[in-house]
């Protein structure tokens, strides 16, 4: 993998009510250790956070690519709902999955991994109200802040932010 593409890592933000503490987290410290942050989404024009936060995407749900990213940040909000079926994304973790590369998704964003097949028989965390539907995908839910499973990593909630994003950045530069 050459250094740009090492150090460039895909976020996939709903257009609407995601979670701005997942999100500033993640893009502040992964920012501030080097990696270039490319946002995803199917807005059109502003993604919009849980407290009126307005994030411009870099590029289009259509147009991401897994080979261009050392990985895929999924961030949660009441937003992300919305695409817990969404086809193209779901086909998004299994490519990344497929390429060794690091899929993660925080809060409520761990159903599309666990939907998308990838966690199966695995163990994994969510924001607690939706443990039931990653139990349905016969995962291995674990009430705890972060959950790592090889190059799968899924975090709780808002508050277990920095250690989600402290799990990512050690995957990657181990």
């Amino acid at each position: 993998m050459n250094q740009f593409i090492r150090k460039s890592l895909l976020i996939f933000l709903s257009a609407n009510n995601f979670n701005e503490t997942e999100y500033n987290v993640a893009t502040q410290f992964l920012i501030t250790k080097g990696y270039k942050i490319f946002v995803a989404s199917d807005s059109n024009s502003l993604c919009v956070g849980n407290n009126g936060a307005k994030v411009r995407p870099d590029v289009q749900i259509y147009n991401m690519r897994e080979s261009s990213f050392a990985g895929l940040i999924i961030i949660g909000g009441e937003g992300i709902k919305n695409y817990w079926s969404n086809e193209k994304l779901l086909k998004l973790v299994t490519d990344f999955h497929k390429g060794k590369k690091l899929v993660s998704a925080i809060c409520n964003a761990s159903v599309i991994l666990a939907k998308s097949g990838i966690l199966k028989d695995k163990m994994a965390t969510c924001y607690p109200a939706c443990k039931l539907e990653l139990q349905k995908g016969k995962v291995n839910f674990l009430s705890q802040p972060v959950v790592e499973e090889k190059n799968i990593i899924t975090g709780r909630d808002p508050d277990s932010s920095f250690t989600f994003v402290q799990a990512i950045f050690n995957f990657l530069e181990n």
